[in-house]
C-alpha cells in the first residue's frame, strides 16, 4: 500500500458510490406516489323549464261548439281573447250560450245577435255576434265597455258577488253563485253551467 492516504479515499468514495447505487434501486422498486389530482365535478345539465303546453283553447272551443252543432265556432277566437281581457275562464261563455240560445240557433223572436240572451227581458240587441260575445263576457267580468249604456253598466255591477268568489287558487269561482244570478228562477241552471265547464274539454 504505497499511499494509505489515498486508499482511505478511494474505500469511502467506493461505499459512498454503492450505497447511492442501492439507494437509486430501492426507489425504483417502490411505486411512485403520486399525488391524487382532484375529480372534476360534472355539472349537472342545468333543467330546461319544460316548454309551455300550446295554448289550444280556442281549438276546444271549436269543437265544444260543434259538438252542440252551433255556428258560434266561427267566433272561437274572440270568446277566448274577450276572456282574457275580463279576466274570467274562457269555458263560461260558450257554454252560457249553449245553455240560452243552443249556441245561437234559438233565438228569441225580433232579438238579433244577443247569443247569451243578456238583458233579454229588456229587449238588449247587439250589432254583431262579436259585440255581443263582448257584452256576454264583459258584464260577468265586471269591466264594462265605454259604450255601455247606464242599464248594461248596473247590469254588470250583479255580478260582483260572483267575482269575489274568484281567487289565484281558484280563478274559475262558484259557479253556483254566478248561475243564480244569470238565471235565479232555473234550479236546474246551476247544475248545468258547472257541468259542461268541467266537461268542456270532453266535448
Amino acid at each position: 500500500m504505497n499511499n494509505p492516504i489515498q486508499y482511505i479515499r478511494d474505500t469511502f468514495n467506493a461505499a459512498q458510490s454503492l450505497r447511492q447505487d442501492v439507494q437509486s434501486r430501492q426507489r425504483e422498486k417502490q411505486p411512485e406516489l403520486i399525488s391524487p389530482v382532484p375529480r372534476e365535478e360534472k355539472k349537472m345539465p342545468r333543467m330546461v323549464k319544460a316548454v309551455e303546453a300550446k295554448d289550444n283553447r280556442i281549438e276546444k272551443v271549436v269543437s265544444f261548439f260543434k259538438h252542440y252543432n252551433s255556428p258560434l265556432g266561427s267566433y272561437a277566437k274572440q270568446f277566448v281573447e274577450y276572456a282574457d281581457k275580463h279576466n274570467i275562464d274562457y269555458r263560461i261563455a260558450p257554454v252560457i250560450t249553449i245553455l240560452e240560445t243552443s249556441g245561437g240557433k234559438n233565438m228569441k223572436t225580433g232579438i238579433k245577435y244577443n247569443v247569451g240572451n243578456v238583458g233579454i227581458r229588456s229587449g238588449w240587441d247587439y250589432p254583431s255576434y262579436d259585440e255581443a260575445i263582448r257584452g256576454l263576457v264583459s258584464i260577468i267580468g265586471g269591466r264594462t265597455a265605454p259604450e255601455f249604456n247606464e242599464a248594461q253598466i248596473r247590469n254588470a255591477s250583479y255580478y260582483e258577488p260572483y267575482r269575489q268568489t274568484r281567487t289565484k287558487e281558484n280563478p274559475v269561482g262558484d259557479l253556483e253563485a254566478l248561475a243564480k244570478i244569470y238565471e235565479p228562477e232555473n234550479t236546474d241552471y246551476p247544475w248545468n253551467l258547472k257541468y259542461n265547464v268541467e266537461q268542456f274539454e270532453n266535448f
